[in-house]
């Protein structure tokens, strides 16, 4: 989680306006504000004044190690914020977009009447009434400026007679309007006076209120419990308007000349070695060496929903999101992981996971991780043991965050199709008695089903259970395609509720792209190009199916041995049933004492996670091997214990 504080600055008192607002919704946020009194006021001065003194507060912010900074006044944000965005390399947010954005969803008619007060710069920018007609044509714009009301602020005459008769004289403009924007944020100090000049039927639009709610307003449009999840990271986090967004534009209206991101071109061509483009030959430039977006390949994105639903036919009748394309399943795992837990949330895993998880959600973001025993006295998953731990940390803090993945690293079982049912169901009930629930399918090994087992995704049957439950799927071509190094993964939101959860997926997926841009900008482009065409291979499920009846195979084949009562005396399997691996119990010897000593003396190599447990990837041993290898294991053993 990102501690540093939030900047924000003014030409006086009136941020604290809103400075105000975003402590009632982001309470835990430290906040550096610049009152910048001695050049107050910024209205009356020039463009070129305005915007050198705008780009001195941001830097003197940016020394103060600020993560975002907030434009607290109409005249800089309508004289600077554009060029200030193209400057620094930090979020800068002004109040205009998020006023006009509220103004859009707000409108009854096109042919309403807004008006604007707002210094003399700011009305004299015309900002207000070139943003606000671009989304909404037809509106009448009345304009005022109102210079007097920022001094009057400053010298705290804010309800005297003086104050009284100037906003009386001001609001003469404004007949039978419908909106009334406060473009200063100095303003808001008038607000309960003006409302009695000019009525109660008029909206008053408090412009720091708006930008402190414009982030995660549709997100508790659509679903409330959705907002409570995210972590505090989750909240803050957006998809910065910057060089991305000039670029996309660029991409579609210079065609004369692109000068905007930052890549080298030639003839309108990408610059490259051929050296290096040789190892790519049939692949265009284009689709290798430029930057990919951040939230992925449009078309990677379409195909892999597609893949998603033939794959999972519970989810016919399901909406889901856009997958967001990431840097293979780790970075999604991290990302959902920074979306929704705060330091001290709980992470609910079974005793047996990939110690990769540790690293990610307890080191990294802080979180605590509860565990449960993997597995029950019957040999069968645990269950009941999962449910009662992930309702013991739900009641503590009214928000669980649950890790789901099958195939399991590392004992390579899948649920059955009853344990499964048991489970989703038990997820539904702990939501619905009012606990929110993040329910997260680590899907790296999809597909790698062996036995009779479920052969969809939990996703499919946690997506619209409940407003409480977000199932979040976090999946890739990794180990299911067996693409290792090419590090494309995807990140799945599924429906909270029955409806159109379209706007609810778009601040989710523009979340996630906001932190990924953040972290590492976007996934690699030649991955996601290769990674299209493979998909649109009419033999892609044919060469998949044929690798994975290899592991099969070689799954089989261990049980096999062990369906003899071979090496029982030594060590004994965990369940498996499906996956790369599976887990054996020594019963005599330390796990790490036998790792060194197969590694050592015979050349074999395993994983040790404890005292008694050895993890074998049987996906990476020839099945004509797989008996010479457990049978060395066993003499491993029993030279030690001799």
């Amino acid at each position: 989680m990102d501690n540093r504080a939030i900047g924000m600055f003014d030409s006086g008192i009136g941020g604290i306006t809103v400075l105000k607002e975003v402590k009632k919704l982001l309470p835990n946020e430290k906040i550096i504000y610049l009152g910048d009194t001695k050049r107050f006021p910024y209205g009356s001065k020039s463009k070129d004044t305005i915007i050198e003194i705008s780009r001195q507060c941001v830097k003197f912010l940016i020394s103060k190690n600020v993560k975002l900074i907030i434009i607290a006044c109409g005249t800089a944000t309508s004289q600077s914020l554009d060029i200030l965005k193209k400057e620094f390399d930090i979020p800068i947010i002004g109040i205009i977009e998020p006023t006009v954005k509220y103004i859009k969803d707000n409108i009854n008619n096109e042919k309403e009447k807004i008006g604007v007060i707002a210094t003399s710069g700011t009305i004299k920018s015309g900002q207000w009434e070139k943003k606000i007609k671009e989304e909404v044509k037809n509106v009448q714009i009345i304009n005022e400026e109102a210079p007097l009301l920022a001094t009057m602020a400053e010298q705290g005459w804010i309800s005297n007679k003086v104050a009284e008769y100037t906003i009386k004289e001001y609001m003469k403009c404004f007949k039978n309007i419908d909106k009334l924007i406060l473009g200063c944020t100095h303003y808001p100090l008038f607000k309960n006076a003006i409302e009695e000049q000019i009525g109660d039927s008029v909206d008053v639009i408090n412009t720091g209120e708006v930008l402190a709610k414009s982030l995660n307003e549709v997100i508790k449009e659509n679903n409330p419990h959705i907002l409570e999840m995210l972590s505090d990271t989750g909240r803050e986090i957006f998809m910065p308007k910057g060089i991305l967004s000039q670029s996309a534009e660029a991409k579609v209206k210079a065609t004369k000349f692109n000068a905007t991101i930052g890549i080298s071109t030639e003839k309108g061509e990408p610059m490259y070695l051929m050296s290096m483009f040789k190892k790519f030959q049939g692949i265009h430039p284009k689709k290798l060496f430029t930057y990919a977006p951040a939230t992925g390949l449009p078309e990677l994105r379409e195909l892999w929903a597609a893949k998603i639903k033939s794959e999972n036919p519970s989810l016919q009748n399901i909406q889901i999101s856009n997958p967001v394309v990431c840097n293979a399943l780790t970075n999604g795992l991290v990302t959902s992981g920074e979306l929704f837990l705060n330091k001290g949330d709980f992470v609910v895993l079974p005793d047996k996971f990939w110690g990769n998880y540790r690293l990610m959600f307890s080191t990294l973001i802080g979180a605590e991780i509860a565990t449960y025993e993997t597995f029950n006295e019957n040999n069968g998953y645990n269950v009941d043991g999962f449910l009662k731990t992930v309702k013991e940390c739900g009641i503590k803090n009214k928000k669980v965050f649950v890790v789901l993945n099958f195939p399991n690293n590392p004992t390579g079982y899948t649920l059955t199709k009853d344990e499964a049912v048991q489970l989703s169901d038990g997820l539904v009930d702990i939501a619905e008695s009012g606990i929110n629930v993040i329910a997260v399918t680590d899907d790296a090994y999809f597909g790698l089903f062996f036995d009779d087992v479920l052969k969809e995704s939990l996703f499919s049957m946690l997506a619209g259970r409940s407003k409480r439950l977000l199932a979040v799927k976090i999946d890739g071509i990794t180990k299911e395609s067996f693409a290792w190094g090419f590090r494309v993964g995807f990140i799945t939101f599924g429906e909270t509720f029955k409806g159109d959860n379209s706007a609810l997926f778009k601040a989710l997926e523009t979340k996630a792209a906001g932190y990924l841009r953040a972290t590492i900008s976007s996934a690699p482009h030649p991955s996601q190009s290769i990674t299209v065409d493979v998909l649109k291979e009419p033999s892609f499920k044919t060469e998949r199916s044929r690798l994975n009846a290899v592991i099969e195979e070689r799954c089989k084949k261990v049980k096999s041995i062990f369906d003899k009562g071979l090496y029982a005396d030594e060590f004994t399997p965990y369940p498996f049933n499906s996956g790369y691996f599976m887990c054996i119990k020594l019963k005599n010897v330390e796990a790490e004492t036998l790792r060194l000593a197969l590694l050592d003396k015979y050349g074999i190599g395993v994983i040790s996670t404890n005292q008694t447990d050895i993890i074998i990837a049987f996906s990476s041993v020839d099945v004509e091997n797989i008996e010479e290898l457990y049978s060395v294991i066993y003499q491993c053993c029993k030279s030690l214990t001799a």
